[in-house]
């Protein structure tokens, strides 16, 4: 009999996504739950719509039965809603907006996920942390055993990291912290009432450890190249662009929020002879920055959205890609970026799978000032070694962080679980958890 997994996607990120291609290609009964599916009628529209952001929801499609697809259309459609809160000005009264639009995205989502696992039966319920709320306990009720799929770190922590420069607190938080959103306190409750969490770095394993989850229903899964085109376009890119012909500028790619450290990079430029590439915001973002006052402009180039294949040309054609994030889950620009052979200069706090020297670079705790000593630092490095470094880089991305090996790893959890002779040491080997 083959095992029956529901996976639940929820919004946006999709890593679970192509996890359930992989998986369907296998000896699974995959089910799928997410807020919205390209399905061929949809497909058809894409002469007429030509938008970034329909363009996205198309790059949804996978390699699995539309029949074992289930929506939850008034979701996404919610989701679509929240995203154009940016334009109220009250900061106030767009946070209660997203939060009570928040809260509704999830309870809906979640009644959708009760009735499929009523009618699918699932052995494991697969499910992203704050969609699962009252779906938790149905499946429960169903003897399904249930797994949170947490790519953030603690959301209590979150703030705390930005405002303390990456460092942890000597202690628990707790959850009563008032800047914390609906969406994290629906997290935080999916955390603790699952029976185990699939985290996707050790980062976020140790974030949760630190917030008082037990280690032992923690197991860890680092995605890397999660879907089998960006997979497809690393294996090809492997030592096919000469060291020399890359460009100096240092690569940014993310949200230009004080999280992803974009304001650290900023203020390191002030003390470098090099441009900046910033892909994910804009000029009117970066202005809130004091620092940003004090650059030559003519010395930073900005791009607000670039799909994720231009993203990796344009990563193809640096040396060094940057991303001083306090706190991440595991940073999927840090994966691209290492597949495109670039050096990239990280925090611990990226949940990348970089070793320091090795095949990448790592600075804790950063600074502007710290930051641009490291970046110059590298610069100076003999082309040769970090030739050595890209390459090495490529090489590792490309054969143990792909989608075949993250979906090996899943099922090593999946059959650990389902193990009726399942012994406690069993879910702490190191094998299973990294």
């Amino acid at each position: 009999m083959k095992i029956r997994i529901l996976l639940s996607n929820g919004t946006s990120k999709l890593h679970i996504l192509f996890l359930a291609e992989m998986l369907n290609r296998k000896y699974f009964d995959v089910d799928l739950l997410l807020s919205f599916y390209p399905f061929p009628f949809i497909r058809r529209l894409s002469w007429l719509i030509k938008l970034p952001s329909f363009n996205r929801l198309l790059s949804r499609k996978i390699d699995v039965p539309t029949n074992k697809i289930h929506l939850t259309l008034l979701s996404e459609i919610i989701y679509v809603l929240s995203s154009l809160l940016r334009f109220i000005s009250s900061t106030k009264l767009r946070l209660k907006i997203r939060n009570s639009l928040d809260r509704a995205l999830a309870y809906i989502y979640s009644s959708k996920a009760c009735k499929v696992i009523a009618r699918r039966q699932p052995h494991i319920y697969h499910f992203r942390s704050a969609f699962g709320l009252n779906s938790i306990n149905v499946a429960h009720m169903n003897n399904a055993i249930t797994l949170c799929d947490h790519s953030y770190g603690h959301p209590s922590l979150i703030n705390y990291m930005i405002e303390n420069n990456g460092e942890y607190p000597t202690g628990t938080l707790g959850s009563s912290s008032e800047e914390l959103t609906a969406l994290d306190h629906l997290m935080i409750q999916d955390l603790h009432n699952t029976s185990y969490i699939m985290a996707n770095s050790n980062f976020v394993r140790d974030n949760l450890v630190n917030q008082g989850i037990s280690e032992s229903k923690i197991f860890v899964a680092y995605p890397g190249l999660d879907s089998n085109t960006l997979y497809q376009r690393a294996v090809s890119n492997v030592g096919r662009i000469p060291w020399s012909l890359r460009s100096d500028d240092i690569l940014f790619a993310g949200n230009f929020t004080p999280r992803k450290g974009v304001d650290l990079l900023l203020g390191a430029s002030i003390y470098l002879d090099c441009r900046l590439y910033l892909v994910g915001g804009s000029h009117e973002q970066l202005l809130k920055y004091p620092v940003y006052q004090e650059i030559n402009k003519k010395n930073i180039k900005i791009d607000k959205y670039l799909t994720v294949d231009d993203l990796f040309s344009k990563m193809r054609g640096h040396k060094y890609f940057v991303f001083p994030t306090l706190s991440e889950g595991s940073a999927r620009v840090v994966s691209m970026a290492l597949a495109a052979g670039c050096c990239v200069l990280t925090t611990p706090n990226a949940g990348s799978v970089i070793t320091d020297g090795v095949n990448g670079f790592i600075i804790t705790n950063p600074t502007s000032y710290l930051l641009a000593k490291r970046i110059s630092k590298i610069q100076q490095m003999s082309p040769s070694y970090l030739q050595g470094i890209s390459e090495l880089s490529q090489k590792l991305m490309v054969e143990r962080f792909n989608p075949n090996r993250y979906s090996q790893r899943v099922e090593q959890v999946y059959h650990a679980l389902l193990s009726p002779n399942l012994d406690r040491n069993d879910l702490l080997d190191k094998r299973l958890r990294s």
